[in-house]
């Protein structure tokens, strides 16, 4: 019998595994923009590697990081598949729940009435993060 915490390891992993391609492809794709005269221009002011890391190269990756990081959140709040089959009962994210309300217990206005909640909830989250986006680029 698979304990508490191994389950909740075994999903995790199992996620992690699963949508690190999400995370590292708008990094890359922001990374890949960076010029390297400006890292040049960077270095020749005196900036050393922490500084040209910190100052430089942080800033010009968080579009990247937080493209990702809605990438990745999106996906795993409606996973219900890795839950299941790695984490067991355990592993019960909104995904699961939703699943678990109109299939397992014939409950449809409730599944239909979470869903809607959480749609409305990842709806506003992505419009602030709009509007974050917006601030950061200027």
């Amino acid at each position: 019998m698979v304990g508490v915490h191994e389950g909740y390891l075994a999903m995790l992993l199992g996620m992690i595994y699963d949508y690190l391609p999400l995370m590292f492809l708008p990094l890359y794709a922001s990374a890949s923009r960076i010029s390297p005269s400006l890292l040049s221009a960077a270095r020749t002011l005196g900036a050393g590697a922490g500084t040209l890391a910190l100052r430089v190269v942080l800033p010009l990756l968080l579009p990247g990081a937080l493209a990702g990081s809605v990438l990745v959140f999106l996906m795993s709040v409606t996973e219900f598949v890795i839950p299941s089959l790695l984490g067991g009962i355990q592993g019960f994210t909104v995904g699961s729940l939703v699943y678990y309300m109109f299939l397992s217990s014939g409950m449809w206005g409730v599944g239909a009435a979470l869903t809607v909640v959480v749609v409305v909830a990842l709806a506003a989250a992505m419009v602030a993060l709009g509007r974050r986006m917006e601030v950061i680029e200027g």
